[in-house]
């Protein structure tokens, strides 16, 4: 907090005509940012922070009453958290009750999704910026026993250089300096590669990547920081983790590009959660080759879904649950997402991985992102094709991609086709969404070369 007293008690006793008064301070809490790091009354620490999601109690939904919201922070509490996360805005009695127990609040300014600055050249549009001031004054305002974290989207959603959303940062940023000089708050970019010098970050920071598979480029990059990367994986049925990917003992003298690749896999299963891959029925191989989907028991695994009988098909029999997602497992027992079962292309009786394509993508210097999926093809039922986004002031020829990509794939794995688009549709989490791509390139026209 702000100030170095949490609460202040005044109490007034009255008795006939006589009054007593009292009034003092307690709970005192110094917070502190000094040299990139936290301190709590003097002490350096280690934040516990736990994000709580409005609404996603099905019974209530944003209808929340106050026994279910001090059920949830009571938890929190339970869990030794003094920080979590909100999207603004929030309710005033979590703000009240997160004041009484002395629970930091990072709040939130979302600005999501690709099409928020869409048509904008360099400044922001006049009425989004009105609405983040609005937003913005009032946090300082009515939260002013929390810091903020000022608009998160823009890193992973929107492009935190793209010009108009690094002026609307900046612009907030000032703004807040201006009506708090004490509070902390910052706004998630990529400034990390293009302005080194201006960040120091910890000595043996780690950072744990989730949602989508990491490119090794990503991994590579981070560890020229000083900064290690490292996968988690799982799903909202898994409450949120099942595995981990962390090099055993004794991989440490292998060479890098051999611990990179093992980094860069979905990692080996917590424990008290097992698993398995099948494919027809029949578990596959533990040779790092076979694929198939991976399933999972445990006791933080879900076993089913609350009041939807009909979702019984997302079990087995024997009790294991159905995720979706298609792996290999190699010897060691590190999983490694494939695809999404959905997502992976056959094409000529073989099957290709999007996710590994993608990835080899997104390495080269001149691409941003990339999205890689299946298009009905005459010959071979089914043809990658690559939906790139380049990097501001960049170029790219597909002959210049085919050429770098077939330097680590099978020709026969390789996109024959390479379209160049300005924004790839994305989730209001930030996901991919190729079933709108798959949508929008159903009727693909191939070239007379790549139809053959």
């Amino acid at each position: 907090f702000d100030h170095p007293h949490l609460y202040r008690l005044e109490l007034l006793i009255s008795g006939g005509h006589e009054a007593h008064s009292f009034a003092t301070t307690f709970g005192v809490r110094k917070f502190e940012v000094r040299d990139g790091s936290f301190y709590l009354n003097g002490d350096r620490v280690r934040l516990m922070g736990v994000e709580r999601m409005a609404g996603s109690n099905p019974e209530f939904g944003m209808a929340e009453p106050d026994s279910w919201i001090s059920h949830d922070h009571d938890d929190l509490k339970h869990l030794n958290c003094v920080f979590t996360r909100v999207h603004w805005p929030q309710d005033t009695r979590v703000l009240d009750y997160c004041d009484r127990h002395g629970i930091l609040v990072q709040s939130e300014i979302p600005v999501w999704g690709s099409d928020t600055f869409k048509g904008m050249a360099n400044e922001p549009d006049a009425d989004i910026l009105a609405n983040g001031f609005e937003q913005m004054r009032e946090m300082i305002a009515r939260d002013r026993n929390h810091p903020a974290i000022v608009i998160w989207g823009l890193c992973n959603e929107v492009g935190g250089q793209h010009p108009p959303a690094y002026q609307f940062a900046k612009r907030l940023l000032a703004e807040v300096r201006k009506l708090d000089p004490n509070r902390l708050c910052s706004y998630a970019s990529n400034s990390l590669e293009k302005n080194p010098e201006r960040w120091k970050l910890p000595r043996g920071m780690r950072i744990a990547i989730a949602g989508s598979a990491a490119p090794e480029s990503l991994v590579r990059k981070f560890d020229q920081f000083g900064a290690q990367m490292f996968q988690l994986w799982g799903l909202t049925e898994t409450t949120p983790a099942a595995t981990v990917s962390r090099l055993k003992r004794g991989m440490e003298s292998l060479p890098e590009d051999e611990k990179y690749a093992i980094r860069t896999r979905q990692g080996l299963p917590l424990p008290f959660v097992e698993m398995r891959a099948r494919s027809e029925g029949k578990e596959v191989s533990w040779d790092g080759e076979a694929l198939g989907e991976i399933e999972l028991r445990g006791p933080w695994v879900a076993g089913s879904y609350f009041q939807l009988p009909d979702s019984a098909e997302k079990w087995t029999s024997d009790g294991w649950f159905r995720t979706g997602d298609v792996v290999t497992i190699d010897p060691e027992g590190y999983v490694k997402i494939a695809d999404r079962s959905k997502d992976l292309i056959k094409s000529g009786g073989e099957w290709i991985s999007s996710v590994d394509v993608e990835n080899a993508l997104v390495a080269h210097p001149a691409v941003r992102e990339a999205a890689v999926i299946g298009v009905p093809h005459p010959k071979w039922q089914e043809r990658p094709v690559a939906v790139l986004v380049l990097k501001d002031g960049c170029t790219a020829h597909p002959q210049e991609l085919r050429r770098f990509m077939e330097e680590k794939f099978a020709r026969w794995q390789v996109p024959d086709e390479y379209i160049f688009v300005t924004e790839l549709p994305h989730s209001s989490t930030g996901k991919l969404l190729k079933k709108e791509l798959r949508e929008r390139y159903k009727d693909f026209q191939w070239s007379s070369q790549t139809a053959t």
